[in-house]
C-alpha cells in the first residue's frame, strides 16, 4: 500500500520530500535542516509509476518562486510544490504512485514517502467523508442507470414478461393486449374501473386460485373477522413479536436474526448517492497491495572485500487473504539508478512455504554504491500483480576488525618483558642490580673480561663509551654514546651523525629512495588537504586535480573521486564583470 493517498489533477503544495530527516554524510546523525533549494550536488528526480506498470523517473528543480518551491517543514523534513499542469518537467496529472528521491553534497541519500494518487472522489468516500460510503450506481443486473429531470430513477428495459422491447417493439398497449399490457385507469378492455374518489371498483372471483361467491365473502366478513380485536380468526399474531403461533416457515428464525443493529444497517443503504458496485469492490480486494508483498532490508551493505548475500522474500495470497502459491514462479527484477540491471545478482527462486518465495541477491566490494529498485510480477488466478520495492547499496564501515587482527594482538601481548619492575614492584627504577634483593654489585663485576659475551648488560643504558680495544667482540645492544673504530656491520637503528656511508650502504640508501619513488602507493585524497599537508599529499591532491572529472555550472566546480560519481571537494565561482574569483576548494 502506498504510505499517503493524495487527490489526482490537483495542484498541492507540500508534497513530502523524504521520509526520514536529511543526514550529514559525514557523521551519518546530524540532521540537515538548512537544504536550500539550489544545495549544492543538489539532484532531485521524481519517480512514477502507472497502474499499468510504466516507470518513468524525471528530473525536477527545485525553486523559490515557481512551479516547484521547496520547503522545510522543520527538523530536516522537506516538502515541494506540484502543479496540476503546465509544469516545466512534472504535473500531478495521471493516477499512479510516485515517490522522490535525491542527494546534495554533504547530505546522504534520500528517498521520499510512496504516494498514492487517485480521483478526489474515492479519497473524498474512503478518508474524508463520513460515516457513509458515497457511491454512483451506474448499473443495476448490467443494465445502465441514470436519473431523470425530477431525480427519479431511470432505467432502461430490455424485456417485458419475456418479450424483449425495442423501438419497433416497445411495451404492449393495454387495450390492445389486456393479458399482457399496463392497466391504465378507465372501463375498457385491460383498464381499471376507478370512481372519482380514488376508490378502485372490483369484482373479486378467486381467492387462492378457489372460486368465490358473495355468500363466502359475506361469511368471512361476519364471522372470520373480529372488528373488536382488528383479527382474523384462527391466525393469532402476539403483539410484541415476542411468540409467534402457527409459525409461518422461516419467520421466527428471520426476526431472531434481524437484531436492531442489523436493522439499522438497512438505514446505512440510504446515503444519497451512488452505491458501490461488486466491480468496485472486487477491484479493491484486487488490488496488488493486498495479493503481494515484497520485503527485504533497505540498505545493502557493501563488503569491504569479498561478497555479502541478502534475501528477498515475497508472499502472494488469493482474494480472500489465505496464501496461495501463484500459477507460476514470479519474475523478479533489480534496477540501479546508475548501473541498470542487476538481476545477474540475483539467485534462483525458491518456494519453501505456500505462497512464500526467495531469493538471494549478492552484494560485491566494488558494486557502485546507488539507490536500488526490486520489481516483482506475480500471475495469481491468471491475474498478473506487479509491485516495487525500493533500496539502496551503502558502504558505512571503512574498516572491519577481524578475529585475525585480535589473535595478532595477542601475539604482540604475550612477548611483553614480564621483570618485576614492569609492575612498578622491586628493581621499578631499571638499573641493573646483580641480585635484585639486595641492589649490589661487586667491583669484579665490571671487569671487560666478565662482561664481554654476557648478554644484554648494556641496552638501554646511557654514558658508556666503547673503546675497539676492549675486544667486545659482538654484541647484541642498543648503544647510546660515541663509537670509536671500525664497524664490521650494523643491525638495528644509527642515531647520531656518521662519518661516511660505505659502497653497500650508499647502494642500500638509494634502493630505498628508488623503492619509495617506483614502488610505493598511495590511496587518493578523499577530501581537500590541509594547507600544512606533507608533500606526499600535496602532490596526490595536484594528481588528482589533474587526472579526475570535475564538472563546473555557473556557481560551483566539482571535484570526483577516482570512481566518477563521489564529490571529493567544491569550489565556488564569482564574476562580478571585472574580477572572476574562484573560491578555496572545501
Amino acid at each position: 500500500m502506498p504510505d499517503i493517498w493524495m487527490d489526482v489533477d490537483t495542484a498541492l503544495s507540500e508534497v513530502p520530500v523524504n521520509v526520514f530527516p536529511l543526514t550529514d554524510d559525514t557523521d551519518f546523525k546530524t540532521i540537515e535542516d538548512s537544504v536550500a533549494y539550489n544545495a549544492a550536488g543538489m539532484d532531485l528526480r521524481w519517480n512514477f509509476v502507472t497502474t499499468a506498470g510504466v516507470y518513468t523517473s524525471t528530473a525536477v528543480t527545485p525553486t523559490t518562486s515557481g512551479d516547484y518551491d521547496w520547503a522545510h517543514q522543520g527538523d530536516g523534513m522537506y516538502s515541494i510544490e506540484m502543479p496540476a499542469s503546465s509544469g516545466a518537467s512534472i504535473n500531478n496529472d495521471a493516477e499512479g504512485f510516485g515517490w522522490f528521491s535525491g542527494k546534495a553534497t554533504g547530505v546522504l541519500p534520500w528517498r521520499g514517502p510512496v504516494i498514492g494518487f487517485r480521483a478526489a472522489a474515492i479519497n473524498n468516500a474512503m478518508i474524508d467523508g463520513g460515516d457513509s460510503l458515497d457511491v454512483n450506481a451506474t448499473q443495476i443486473g448490467g443494465q445502465a442507470v441514470g436519473l431523470s429531470s425530477d431525480n427519479r430513477l431511470r432505467v432502461d428495459v430490455a424485456e417485458w414478461n419475456d418479450i424483449p422491447l425495442s423501438t419497433t417493439n416497445p411495451l404492449p398497449n393495454a387495450a390492445a393486449s389486456a393479458a399482457n399490457g399496463l392497466f391504465t385507469r378507465g372501463t375498457g378492455a385491460g383498464q381499471i374501473n376507478q370512481s372519482a374518489n380514488g376508490q378502485i371498483d372490483v369484482n373479486v372471483e378467486r381467492l387462492g386460485n378457489v372460486a368465490q361467491s358473495l355468500t363466502d365473502l359475506k361469511d368471512f366478513a361476519d364471522e372470520g373477522y373480529d372488528p373488536a380485536t382488528n383479527k382474523v380468526q384462527g391466525v393469532v399474531l402476539v403483539d410484541t413479536t415476542t411468540t409467534l403461533t402457527n409459525d409461518p416457515a422461516g419467520v421466527t428464525t428471520l426476526l431472531s436474526r434481524l437484531s436492531a443493529a442489523r436493522a439499522g444497517y438497512l438505514d446505512n443503504l440510504n446515503v444519497g448517492g451512488v452505491v458501490a458496485s461488486q466491480a468496485d469492490i472486487d477491484a479493491i480486494n484486487q488490488s496488488a497491495s493486498r495479493r503481494v508483498i515484497l520485503t527485504s532490508v533497505q540498505q545493502y551493505e557493501r563488503p569491504e572485500s569479498g561478497s555479502t548475500v541478502y534475501t528477498i522474500e515475497a508472499r502472494t495470497y488469493d482474494g480472500d487473504g489465505a496464501a496461495t502459491n501463484a500459477d507460476s514462479t514470479p519474475t523478479l527484477s533489480v534496477t540501479g539508478a546508475t548501473s541498470g540491471d542487476l538481476s545477474g545478482n540475483l539467485g534462483a527462486a525458491t518456494n519453501p512455504a505456500t505462497g512464500l518465495y526467495r531469493w538471494t541477491y549478492t552484494v560485491d566490494s566494488v558494486d557502485t554504491i546507488e539507490p536500488l529498485r526490486v520489481d516483482i510480477s506475480a500471475t495469481i488466478s491468471s491475474s498478473v500483480f506487479t509491485l516495487s520495492f525500493h533500496g539502496q547499496v551503502v558502504d558505512f564501515v571503512a574498516a572491519t576488525w577481524t578475529s585475525n587482527d585480535a589473535s595478532n594482538l595477542t601475539a604482540i601481548f604475550n612477548k611483553l618483558p614480564s621483570k618485576d619492575y614492569l609492575a612498578g614492584t622491586a628493581n621499578a627504577d631499571g638499573d641493573i642490580e646483580l641480585n635484585e634483593a639486595t641492589g649490589s654489585l661487586a667491583a669484579s663485576h665490571f671487569a671487560a673480561s666478565a662482561l664481554d659475551g654476557k648478554g644484554d648488560w648494556n641496552v638501554g643504558k646511557t654514558g658508556y663509551s666503547l673503546v675497539a680495544t676492549t675486544g667486545l667482540g659482538n654484541q647484541t645492544a642498543n648503544i647510546t654514546g660515541n663509537l670509536s673504530g671500525s664497524v664490521g656491520s650494523v643491525t638495528g637503528n644509527v642515531s647520531g651523525s656518521v662519518g661516511s656511508l660505505a659502497t653497500q650502504a650508499k647502494a642500500d640508501v638509494n634502493a630505498e629512495v628508488a623503492d619509495v619513488l617506483t614502488v610505493d602507493t598511495h590511496a587518493e585524497p578523499a577530501a581537500v588537504v590541509a594547507a600544512t599537508s606533507s608533500l606526499k599529499d600535496k602532490i596526490n591532491w595536484i594528481f588528482s586535480l589533474l587526472r579526475n572529472k570535475r564538472t563546473q555550472t555557473s556557481s560551483t566546480e566539482t571535484l570526483f573521486a577516482d570512481d566518477g560519481t563521489t564529490p571529493v571537494a567544491t569550489s565556488s565561482k564569482a564574476d562580478d564583470g571585472t574580477t572572476a574569483t574562484r573560491g578555496e576548494w572545501t
